[in-house]
């Protein structure tokens, strides 16, 4: 994606910068430098129906191939027997700050292989998508893809992200919208200017928890009429834990103080809200005794590897009860 400052109609949406807060999180490990490299050289393209798509990569620790981030599998998953499982989420989903074989979606089909269950993962995790446009592309790729036997949603941080960021008029938004609207502008294909945006300044919390659990409502009916159980989880974050334990160098990093009070609120507002049957997971890693996230709702590997194996213990009843998808 170009660089702020770009020509007409071109702008700026790259959804992290891995800076020296991320890198810290990996511990030293020498594989770190090269994979925060390529995070920061994906490509994101237009895509017709959700704005952004991600290109494909082809890394040593990221790969991505028609909108899938390769996940680890285990021998025989192209055989009979296999069962697929479909992943939806932003960045956290996606794996920043994970190897491929190290996502949340790896983690899963690792210890599902191990009760000898073949979990053949698409992870469909875009950076910077929120609830509403992860109930989309889920029923984007029903309409191109034959059916998962599971579907799985790891989301909730972006829903309050783009709530500080859009007019609080009861519609929804995406985090890039105005980064897209300016270019438009300034390419001279949209001839009016920028709406207000009221940044930073806490609307109702219970608009953003009623709009995400509008959206879980959505991928139920969805799944439900094809036979797809679905699975969500109120994404792990850092503001859940104790601003003392081993993550509370991340605020001094981020210049932040912690933790932020209206963020809290309306992490909370979604939380109090859940429609049943969702998992919460806000303050899963609050009490772990070693560093587990780099910013505010990304995880190194450690991280990843916990969040799959609670979301294992969701999915494993399913898996053994679902007939295979190929």
């Amino acid at each position: 994606m170009p660089p702020a400052g770009a020509g007409p109609g071109q702008t700026d949406v790259a959804p992290l910068r891995m800076t020296a807060h991320s890198l810290a999180a990996h511990g030293g490990a020498p594989w770190a430098p090269a994979l925060a490299l390529e995070e920061e050289s994906l490509e994101y393209h237009y895509d017709p129906f959700l704005t952004l798509r991600l290109g494909d990569k082809d890394g040593v620790h990221l790969n991505v191939a028609d909108r899938v981030r390769r996940s680890w599998e285990p021998p025989g998953v192209d055989g009979p027997g296999a069962l697929e499982v479909w992943y939806f989420g932003s960045g956290a989903m996606f794996g920043f700050g994970q190897r491929d074989d190290h996502t949340i979606a790896s983690e899963v089909a690792r210890l599902a292989a191990a009760d000898g269950i073949l979990v053949r993962s698409s992870n469909f995790g875009v950076p910077l998508s929120t609830g509403w446009q992860e109930s989309l592309l889920f029923a984007q790729m029903l309409t191109e893809r034959e059916p998962p036997a599971l579907a799985v949603f790891y989301s909730g941080a972006n829903d309050i992200a783009v709530s500080f960021c859009a007019p609080d008029d009861g519609n929804v938004s995406a985090l890039h919208a105005e980064a897209i609207e300016s270019a438009l502008v300034a390419w001279g294909r949209l001839h009016t200017g920028i709406r207000p945006r009221r940044r930073l300044v806490p609307g109702d919390p219970r608009h953003t928890a009623e709009v995400y659990g509008r959206g879980v409502a959505l991928d139920r009916w969805l799944g439900d009429a094809l036979g797809v159980p679905t699975v969500h989880l109120l994404q792990a974050e850092l503001n859940a834990g104790k601003p003392s334990g081993p993550d509370a160098a991340v605020y001094d990093l981020l210049g932040d103080e912690p933790p932020d009070p209206a963020w809290k609120k309306r992490y909370a507002a979604i939380a109090d809200a859940l429609p049943e049957g969702v998992v919460d997971l806000r303050a899963m890693l609050a009490d772990v005794d070693e560093p587990t996230f780099f910013d505010y709702t990304h995880t190194n590997e450690l991280g990843a590897r916990l969040v799959g194996q609670r979301l294992y213990e969701e999915l494993e009843p399913l898996l053994r009860r679902t007939p295979s998808t190929r």
